[in-house]
């Protein structure tokens, strides 16, 4: 290999990118746009869950528990009910998500001591709000329960709830205590985000090229293949770390989410993973004509399985078992794991070098394919 011919197609591409307006948008703009956009859009963190009252008691404890409703920030109170066909209208019309009905009597019977039966009525249409939703209600009710047990047994000269419970829990949480879905959002972001830009920009490069005829100029000249593919993989690569770095820099100051580990060995996992992402790039081009075809094809092959393979959204450990085994094909389910070894919990390739040997074997044979089909292409 002519080390100088790969650098005059290193320095070709490199202007070629920085002078194409539209490519300037898919390298720097358009990370940040979906980073931002997925950013706030995609989260587990369920609030403001609109929630109609049917309260037939009307006393201070029905009204003291729709106080606790509406200050934790989950339940947003759109609405009072006067009868159940009032409060049906409510959740056909998906004005509320969430019914709760306080029967006559109910503060009495609390106050007896009696148990005091709560209907609540959940919109199952959506399940994982309805299941959050009942678990946010479950978990207040538990903790308003508690407290007018200690009232009761204070009053009484009694030893306090807490004292009579057989099991102490104590939970602790470890590397996102806040339990922020941000923070596990984030890192699975750049993944996503960093797989479709770099099999994209490459494919459509190449495919450009020729579309334009200059593929053939190129060819004409002295430039061997593996010459020809290195020197325009190299600045996509670099452009791709860039990317990277802009990624971090937003995740820490716009989501708050921090790095916990080492900066120097996310580039090195990065750069493992843009190596097999742009090689799947470099395969697409042999194959596809046009940059339609090439955009379509790089799309389908990077944004779905890094979407629902990955682990990125939904835990692998929750699929089908044949698609747990197809999962173990997606690059993307190995950085994922790696990104959020360092940005969570801080922890290095002694306990990272499982995924980061699969990213290894999976850029090699990328590579390898990639420039076999691309040699032939050209010859």
């Amino acid at each position: 290999m002519n080390r100088k011919r790969i650098i005059a197609i290193t320095k070709k591409e490199f202007l070629h990118a920085f002078r194409d307006r539209r490519m300037l948008v898919i390298i720097f703009a358009l990370p940040v746009v979906m980073l931002m956009l997925y950013g706030y859009a995609l989260t587990f963190d369920i609030r403001n869950i609109p929630t109609v009252i049917m309260d037939r008691d009307n006393k201070p404890i029905t009204r003291d528990i729709i106080k606790k409703l509406t200050g934790s920030g989950y339940f947003k109170i759109v609405g009072s009910a006067g009868d159940f066909k009032d409060e049906e209208s409510y959740l056909l019309s998906g004005r509320a998500r969430m019914a709760i009905n306080f029967d006559n009597g109910f503060s009495s019977k609390v106050l007896s001591g009696e148990k005091a039966p709560l209907q609540v009525i959940v919109d199952g249409a959506d399940a994982n709000t309805a299941v959050v939703s009942i678990g946010y209600l479950n978990s207040i009710l538990q903790e308003y329960s508690k407290k007018l047990l200690i009232k009761a047994f204070a009053s009484s000269g009694l030893s306090s709830a807490d004292d009579l419970m057989p099991i102490d829990a104590r939970p602790r949480v470890l590397y996102n205590p806040e339990l922020r879905s941000m923070h596990f959002l984030i890192p699975g972001l750049i993944s996503f985000i960093l797989m479709i830009l770099a099999a994209m920009i490459i494919s459509l490069t190449v495919v450009s090229e020729k579309t334009r005829g200059t593929m053939e100029q190129l060819i004409s000249t002295s430039i061997n293949p593996l010459e020809l593919m290195i020197g325009k993989m190299v600045p996509y690569v670099v452009i791709g770390l860039g990317d990277v770095l802009l990624c971090v820099i937003v995740g820490v100051f716009v989501f708050g989410v921090h790095i916990q580990g080492s900066l120097l060995l996310l580039f090195f996992e990065s750069l493992l993973f843009l190596f097999g992402s742009m090689g799947l790039g470099l395969a697409i081009s042999t194959t596809a004509n046009r940059q339609e075809d090439a955009l379509l094809m790089s799309s389908m092959v990077t944004f779905l399985p890094s979407m629902l393979l990955s682990g990125f959204v939904f835990p692998i450990n929750s699929m089908p078992g044949i698609i747990q085994w197809i999962s173990y094909l997606v690059p993307a389910r190995y950085f994922i794991n790696i990104l959020r070894g360092i940005f969570l919990k801080g922890i290095g390739l002694n306990y990272l070098w499982p995924d980061t040997l699969l990213l290894f074997v999976f850029a090699a044979v990328m590579l390898t394919i990639s420039a076999k089909r691309f040699k032939k292409r050209l010859e």
